[in-house]
């Protein structure tokens, strides 16, 4: 491998490994956020489970609970996937930097290993 390889190479492994950190850093800003989304949806997909299935064994059992978990689910729903589309706004750039110069990165590797043999 002759030097000017060597280094492209390893200048193409550096600013891999930096929009690497830089990736992984947004998404550690906005984990807290996102687990947070993620625990009350669950929250409220059981209760709806629960309601539904008595619900469905005695149709007068808990109305007004049921249709305010149901009004409750639709809007953290909502709200969850709302989150989602602004995290992959700010997540998706980084992400697509990365995977450009990690796909960059590999097939120069695999040519200098392709040379080698």
């Amino acid at each position: 491998m002759n030097k000017s390889n060597k280094n492209s190479l390893q200048s193409l492994g550096r600013k891999r490994n930096l929009a690497r950190e830089k990736l992984y850093e947004i998404m550690n800003q906005n984990e807290h956020e996102w687990q947070y989304a993620r625990k009350v949806l669950i929250s409220c997909e059981n209760q709806f489970v629960r309601l539904l299935e008595a619900y469905k064994t005695d149709r007068n059992y808990i109305e007004d609970e049921f249709f305010m978990c149901c009004d409750q689910l639709y809007h953290y729903i909502f709200q969850e996937r709302k989150m989602n589309e602004e995290f992959k706004k700010i997540y998706k750039p980084y992400y697509d930097k990365f995977q450009k110069l990690n796909k960059e990165y590999n097939q120069i590797k695999s040519q200098q290993y392709g040379r080698k043999q």
